[in-house]
């Protein structure tokens, strides 16, 4: 009978793990590259947007005769259907893991991510076009408030559709996040050039720019409408995801005698990541050597105990160790989602008004502010190519995070001057402040073996995304251009969140010590709960006796 049982769940396993049709033919006749450079243009796409928006709005004033304060409402409006679109994926995506689970993808859904972003995409596209070429103040404030919900889809699918494609190697998974958030940034510096140009060529119009992303957002719909898309992540209860843990670690430490004739431990790590578990539980920071050794060792004395015995505290060990992990990430996705707050605030702050600031409280000319845009987003880009270029290099990304908050303070307080160089030393300071915070709070959660899911992905990307919201709508003194206010009024010209980053110098320094400390926490936890279950499964033995 047992060895029966056995055969079975060997079956099911392999019906499990084995990919469906659709998964084998995608990845037969697409390159996973291919896929991450549709990622990245389309984020091109959405960094080019917001790189727009900024130099333009002087234009859109005197086409539209809107005042700041309507244009301030309409791109409050944009922050919040980002929000909107930001939850519509997520509602998405959770929706596409429980279909895969049931392997059934396309039943209850019409839609696969390609195809729901390629929608979203063309939706961008015409909101692109109807901006470039509007006077109406009714229709440039509407569909500036409605190209958030594309803008949000998107964005949020790129991040996570690049997270399932290459699962199977933690490294890769990373550099593609970060390289996906490089093009980003290369968006944005690109169209305040193209708005800038124009301004000076064209007679102070802004539509090259903005018709130039529609032509974009139609290409990369059309090629992602023509390829496959990548295998949602199955779900795995808690227990299990423990459980498989604690198996790749308990055997890294089984002595070298007890395996397989000619097989040695690296064999038997490689075997078991090939098997196509979730990443992030493998060997890799498994904890230290002796650690790895005690927990070897209460394993090693389980083998002496019933079968019954053993599978129900390694049942009750798993589900223990599972809630620990919930309240983990628990803890993780908060502290990151505060910190990506204020980050995300200051980076929407400097690329919505630092163009109208510079033009109207400090004297500066359009095109010499639209240029001053560029070089925000150019710092910018330096720095989240140096972190997609160093990102695999470092062993924990909370010393990176603390320079990238140092740099956003200094840039924040060099906004109280009006002299155009202290207002490009801080566009340049916060550019490079904010340019690595999020790619970093997204790969964070594998450093802790958390697992991101769709939710904890949203709960992360609407916490930074409600930090854009006070951006929206700059303070009210001295809004005529040309005029000169008080340090006072000048100061408050900029909204809040750009003038006090601060705070997340603390989250973070108060997250970084629970950070150094979860592991040993964690494995003194386990260390615990395997001599419990040793204890407990010796208990009918000497009863026996």
């Amino acid at each position: 009978m047992s060895e029966r049982k056995d055969e079975d769940e060997q079956v099911v396993s392999l019906l499990e793990e084995a990919p469906r049709p659709s998964d084998a033919a995608g990845l037969s006749s697409c390159s996973p590259r291919i896929v991450t450079a549709l990622y990245c243009s389309t984020m091109a796409i959405n960094g080019g947007m917001v790189g727009a928006f900024g130099p333009s709005l002087e234009t859109f004033h005197r086409t539209t005769h809107l005042s700041p304060g309507q244009l301030g409402t309409a791109v409050l409006a944009n922050r919040l259907a980002k929000l909107f679109g930001t939850v519509l994926w997520a509602w998405y995506a959770e929706r596409i893991s429980a279909s895969a689970a049931r392997g059934a993808l396309s039943a209850p859904l019409m839609l696969r991510p390609h195809a729901a972003m390629a929608v979203g995409l063309a939706t961008s596209a015409a909101s692109c076009a109807v901006i470039g070429f509007t006077t109406s103040a009714d229709a440039l404030r509407f569909v500036v408030a409605a190209s958030g919900v594309p803008y949000g889809f998107t964005d949020s699918a790129c991040i996570m559709l690049t997270l399932w494609l290459w699962r199977s190697d933690a490294g890769r998974q990373r550099g593609a996040v970060a390289v996906v958030n490089v093009f980003f940034t290369g968006g944005a510096f690109v169209t305040p050039i193209l708005v800038a140009a124009s301004l000076h060529y064209l007679e102070a119009t802004v539509w090259p720019a903005f018709h130039t992303l529609a032509a974009a957002a139609i290409l990369a719909a059309a090629a992602l409408s023509c390829t496959p898309s990548p295998a949602p992540e199955r779900k795995s209860s808690a227990a299990s995801r423990s459980t498989a843990e604690l198996d790749a670690v308990s055997s890294e430490s089984e002595p070298s005698e007890l395996l397989p004739k000619g097989q040695s431990r690296a064999g038997v790590a490689s075997t078991g990541d090939s098997g196509g578990g979730d990443e992030g539980y493998g060997d890799e920071g498994g904890g230290t050597p002796d650690a790895r050794g005690k927990l070897g060792e209460e394993e090693a004395r389980l083998g002496g105990a019933s079968p019954d015995s053993r599978e129900g505290s390694r049942a009750s060990l798993g589900g223990s160790l599972g809630g620990s992990e919930g309240r983990r990430a628990a803890v993780l996705i908060a502290a990151a989602g505060v910190i990506g707050f204020f980050a995300n605030g200051c980076e929407h702050t400097a690329a919505t008004w630092l163009s109208p600031y510079g033009v109207r409280w400090c004297g500066l000319a359009d095109e010499r502010m639209a240029v001053m845009t560029s070089n925000y987003w150019t710092s910018m880009s330096a720095g989240r190519v140096a972190w997609a270029v160093g990102s695999s290099f470092v062993k924990s990304a909370w010393p990176v995070l603390l320079l990238n908050i140092a740099l956003c303070s200094i840039g924040s307080l060099l906004f109280c001057s009006t002299s155009e160089g202290a207002l490009l030393a801080a566009a340049l300071s916060l550019g490079v402040g904010v340019s690595s915070i999020f790619p970093a709070l997204v790969s964070l959660p594998a450093e802790l073996r958390v697992e991101m899911t769709p939710q904890r992905l949203a709960v992360l990307q609407l916490m930074a995304s409600a930090g854009a919201l006070r951006e929206a709508q700059p303070s009210g003194c001295g809004r005529e251009r040309g005029h000169r206010p008080s340090p006072r009024c000048r100061r408050d010209a900029l909204p809040v969140r750009c003038r006090h980053p601060l705070p997340d110098a603390h989250v973070l320094v108060v997250w970084a010590g629970a950070h150094r400390d979860a592991g040993r926490r964690l494995h003194c936890a386990r260390h615990g709960l395997l001599r419990l279950s040793n204890a407990a499964a010796k208990l009918p033995a000497d009863s026996a006796r």
